[in-house]
């Protein structure tokens, strides 16, 4: 399996020119650095939130410097850190050449299969189509269950804002992963020094061409009274859910603090 995971890296890194700036995702992409050929010149960004990846060096280990998949890496001298939320706003912000993302399926169409995070929480297909039927999503296709909603399963805000709602009021590992996307993920500009908050972003190309970005969240995050779903529609570039949804979000969520 490692034989060939390095031939696809190797592949890849035949894709990149000189002078690009590539954002290297979770998984397979971290070894992208290993088989860059001779006289490109490259800036690589790592998606856990820093620029200036390179292969690292023996004897210059630091278990404060890891690659997106959470192994040491090096950093160039010239290179800088910052946060996860401001990685993917770079991402998303159109400041990229080339992302390598890795996946554990990716179907014809592009689709990536993400069915196995879904899997912790839930037992089976059923019990996933049961719960979304609860709340009007129809999935006519069970194939499509474990897919992330809005891939084959097309959603309103109405029912995310519903679905987010029924999360809120029970006691599934979902909570803590809307949690932790406030406090230290890509939800992050939704965070408030008032109240806690979980939520998820969402940011998707419509076949217009436009962006639909979203953060759906509730608060007081350990005793739920308030759910909100923000959507705004862009024409271009930049569009990130968290950065922009999630920022007028934590604006509303600090308004009704106060009235209350």
């Amino acid at each position: 399996m490692g034989d060939i995971k390095n031939f696809i890296a190797a592949r890849v890194a035949k894709e990149l020119k000189d002078g690009d700036v590539v954002n290297l995702g979770i998984g397979l992409p971290t070894l992208v650095p290993n088989h860059l050929p001779e006289g490109v010149d490259l800036t690589l960004q790592s998606e856990n939130g820093f620029v200036g990846l390179v292969p690292l060096e023996e004897g210059k280990e630091s278990p404060h410097v890891v690659n997106a998949g959470g192994v040491m890496a090096g950093i160039a001298d010239d290179g800088a850190f910052f946060s996860s939320a401001d990685s993917f706003a770079i991402i998303r912000g159109g400041h990229v050449d080339v992302t390598v993302l890795g996946s554990l399926q990716v179907d014809e169409k592009g689709n990536i299969a993400n069915y196995k995070i879904v899997k912790k929480v839930f037992e089976n297909e059923q019990a996933f189509s049961e719960a979304l039927a609860k709340y009007g999503y129809q999935v006519k296709d069970t194939s499509l269950v474990y897919n992330p909603l809005g891939y084959g399963i097309l959603t309103t805000p109405l029912q995310n804002l519903t679905f987010f709602n029924y999360i809120a009021k029970s006691k599934t590992a979902i909570k803590e992963a809307l949690e932790y996307s406030v406090s230290n993920g890509l939800a992050k500009p939704a965070q408030s020094d008032k109240v806690k908050v979980a939520g998820a972003t969402g940011t998707i190309q419509l076949p217009n061409g436009e962006y639909a970005i979203e953060f759906c969240g509730y608060f007081p995050a350990d005793n739920p009274k308030y759910n909100v779903i923000v959507t705004i529609n862009k024409t271009e570039l930049p569009a990130s859910g968290g950065l922009m949804a999630g920022s007028v979000f934590r604006q509303i969520v600090d308004i009704m603090n106060e009235r209350q």
